[in-house]
C-alpha cells in the first residue's frame, strides 16, 4: 500500500492478520452458539465460553462469576489462567469490587489499573486474591436476562492493557452466550421441580383413592 506521507501504512499483511483473526473469532462464535442448542452438562458448556474468552481475546485470566440470589454475592464459577485456589473459591460481597459496579450499572467496564477502581469497592480479601494472581488490567461484562443480572464474564491481564472496542464487542457476545446457558439451567430445573410436584401431587391422589376404594369394600361386606 502506498505512504501518502500524512496517512498510516497499512500492509496487506497486516489486512490478511486481521481478517483471519476476526474469521476465528466468528467460527468460536458460531461454535459456542451451536453448543447453547444442547446444552445438558452446564458446567462443561460454561467451561468452555470461559475458555474462548481467554483464548480469543488472548487474556493471562479468564473467569465467570455467578449471581447467588440466596445472599446476593458474586461466586467465581469458573476460570481459565488462574494460578491460585484464592481466585476460583472468590466471593464478592454486594456493591464491592469491579464485578460489584458492572452489576450495578448493567454495563462492561474496564480498567486498565485495577488500583484505580473506587476506594469504596475494595475490600482486603478481594485485594489479596488480586495481587496473588498479578492481575493489573479487567475487563468485564454483565450476563443479563431482563431486568436481572445473572452474573459477570471477565478477562483479566497481569500487565497494563488497553480494552477496545473489538475486545468488549466479543466478549459481551460470550457473555450472552453464557446468560442463555444459565437461564436454560434455571428454566430446566424450575420444570423438574414442577414435574417432581405433579408427580408427588399424583402420588398422594391415587393413595386417597385407594384408600377410598378400600373404606367403600369394606363397608360392603359389612
Amino acid at each position: 500500500m502506498v505512504d501518502s506521507g500524512d496517512t498510516p501504512v497499512v500492509s496487506d499483511a497486516d489486512d490478511i492478520a486481521a481478517l483471519r483473526r476476526r474469521t476465528g473469532e466468528l467460527a468460536a462464535l458460531y461454535a459456542s452458539a451451536r453448543e447453547l442448542t444442547a446444552v445438558r452438562d452446564v458446567d462443561a458448556v460454561l467451561e468452555r465460553l470461559v475458555e474462548r474468552a481467554h483464548e480469543l481475546l488472548a487474556a493471562d485470566v479468564a473467569y465467570l462469576s455467578e449471581f447467588d440470589d440466596d445472599d446476593v454475592t458474586l461466586r467465581v464459577r469458573e476460570t481459565r489462567g488462574a494460578v491460585t485456589a484464592a481466585l476460583r473459591d472468590l466471593v464478592v460481597p454486594p456493591g464491592r469490587g469491579l464485578v460489584g459496579a458492572i452489576a450495578e450499572s448493567r454495563l462492561p467496564q474496564a480498567v486498565r489499573r485495577y488500583d484505580t477502581v473506587a476506594p469504596e469497592r475494595h475490600t482486603e480479601g478481594i485485594d489479596a486474591v488480586v495481587a496473588a494472581e498479578g492481575i493489573v488490567s479487567m475487563l468485564g461484562v454483565p450476563l443479563l436476562s431482563r431486568e436481572r443480572v445473572l452474573g459477570v464474564l471477565f478477562v483479566a491481564e497481569r500487565r497494563e492493557r488497553l480494552f477496545t472496542p473489538d475486545d468488549i464487542a466479543l466478549l459481551a457476545a460470550l457473555a450472552d452466550h453464557a446468560s442463555v446457558v444459565l437461564q436454560t439451567a434455571s428454566a430446566l430445573a424450575d420444570a423438574r421441580r414442577q414435574a417432581e410436584r405433579a408427580r408427588a401431587a399424583a402420588a398422594e391422589l391415587k393413595a386417597h383413592l385407594d384408600a377410598r376404594d378400600r373404606a367403600n369394600r369394606v363397608h360392603l361386606e359389612l
